[in-house]
C-alpha cells in the first residue's frame, strides 16, 4: 500500500498468548510509534485483535517526500520477557496526485 507523509496508518495485528502490550513503529522513524489496544475480538488465527493509530503532524516534514518504502515494525511483548516482531513494509509517497488519498499497490 502506499500512503502520503502526513496520512495516519490506521494499524491492526493478530497477536496469540495473552501479551502485556502490542505496539508499532517506524523503525526507520522510531519518534513515530503507537501502542495499539486490545478490541476483545478474535482473529482468524485464533489471537487477540489489536488496534492503533500512528500519526504526528511532523511526519510530513520528517519523512520527507518520498517515495520510500518503510517498516511498520509490531511488536507484541509478554509477562515472561518473550517478544514477537513482525515487519509490514509499506510506501510512503508525496506525490500520489492531488487529492493525496491511500492507494493500493
Amino acid at each position: 500500500s502506499a500512503f502520503w507523509p502526513g496520512e495516519a496508518l490506521v494499524l491492526r495485528a493478530e497477536a496469540k498468548g495473552d501479551p502485556l502490550s502490542v505496539t508499532a513503529e517506524l523503525p526507520d522513524f522510531p519518534q513515530f510509534a503507537a501502542v495499539l489496544r486490545a478490541l476483545g475480538d478474535t482473529g482468524p488465527q485464533g489471537g487477540d485483535i489489536f488496534e492503533g493509530r500512528l500519526w504526528s503532524a511532523s511526519m510530513t516534514r520528517v519523512i520527507g517526500s518520498g517515495p520510500a518504502r518503510l517498516p511498520v515494525r509490531f511488536r507484541a511483548s509478554y509477562a515472561d520477557g518473550a517478544e514477537l516482531v513482525c515487519d509490514v513494509y509499506i510506501t510512503i509517497d508525496q506525490d500520489i496526485g492531488p487529492l493525496q488519498l491511500h492507494r493500493s499497490m
